[in-house]
């Protein structure tokens, strides 16, 4: 995943393990990689897991909000309101 140039001021200057961390409290590991590609730096080898593993589709919007020098927690607004994640579920229906 992509990190704006101006954003990658406030990430260390060389390749380093970071974690994602989800509203769930679950903890994402994966590498950023310092080496500017073109105008942005790059989340890599674990996003794919994390894009997955929330279902992220073109158009939800992500913050991350940097709680230490290389852990973000990371907010996730769907650009499809009527998305249910899979882990939620409805236990009323259980207990008929």
């Amino acid at each position: 995943q992509k990190i704006p140039k101006h954003f990658s001021e406030y990430l260390p200057a060389h390749d380093e393990g970071v974690v994602l961390v989800d509203e769930a409290d679950d903890e994402f590991h994966m590498m950023y990689n310092a080496h500017r590609q073109g105008r942005h730096y790059y989340f890599h080898k674990g996003w794919r897991g994390f894009a997955a593993h929330h279902d992220l589709a073109v158009g939800d919007c992500l913050v991350f909000h940097m709680t230490e020098r290389a852990k973000f927690k990371v907010y996730i607004f769907r650009a499809n309101p009527d998305y249910e994640s899979d882990q939620t579920s409805d236990d009323s229906e259980d207990e008929e």
